[in-house]
């Protein structure tokens, strides 16, 4: 676990399903997230490429 200090606050939320997760953002704000699934993963290429070729 990457956040044992924060098991109070996980146990505080409903249990986690795939894709679904904690994100820890400046050091203090624990939120939950939900990633999405990829499924065409040459098209999330083209767009990574596309955002940082700008």
């Amino acid at each position: 676990m990457l956040f044992s200090g924060y098991k109070d606050e996980i146990a505080a939320h409903p249990p986690r399903q795939q894709g679904t997760g904690f994100m820890l953002t400046n050091g203090a704000n624990f939120v939950p997230i939900s990633v999405p699934w990829v499924r065409n993963q040459e098209k999330l290429h083209q767009a990574i490429y596309a955002g940082v070729s700008r």
